[in-house]
């Protein structure tokens, strides 16, 4: 396999450490991505690079361990991480907007902890706020929708 170097039309061969430094999206654990209700903004999550990762005892998560979690304002075409930072062990994914558009619920990870906690995110400001803390959430019967259900009052 081949890949073209961004300054040569040249191609050279595909390495380990290429596919060490590949992004990836969400496929498992609930939800890639979530659009606002408003339909302004979309939180999603990247699976950052094997070469990024603590830790490579975890296969069973799906990537979901390296995810970051970023929302993209439409309007404005901004681009803003929210939560996890792969590089100090801080992983979030699976986002789902609250039917008010105030908050993200989400899966935060820690490399230091095997347990996977739910989490609150504001939008605005990027404050992550735990709402489980003494147990791992069950990422076993997770679907497409992720774990969360939101009740129509938010």
């Amino acid at each position: 396999m081949t890949v073209a170097r961004p300054d040569s039309t040249q191609p050279r061969r595909f390495t380990v450490d290429d596919l060490l430094s590949l992004d990836d999206f969400q496929r498992y654990y609930g939800r890639t991505c979530a659009l606002s209700p408003d339909g302004g903004s979309i939180c999603f999550a990247v699976i950052r690079p094997l070469g990024d990762a603590l830790r490579f005892d975890r296969p069973y998560l799906g990537g979901l361990d390296r995810a970051e979690l970023y929302l993209f304002v439409f309007a404005e075409r901004t681009l803003r991480r929210l939560a996890g930072d792969v590089r100090t062990g801080r992983a979030c994914g699976s986002p789902s907007w609250s039917p008010d558009g105030r908050w993200i619920a989400a899966v935060a990870l820690s490399a230091d902890d095997d347990a996977a906690h739910a989490v609150l995110i504001d939008p605005a400001t990027a404050a992550v706020t735990p709402i489980t803390t003494s147990r791992s959430l069950d990422l076993s019967p997770l679907d497409r929708d992720g774990p969360f259900t939101w009740l129509a009052d938010g």
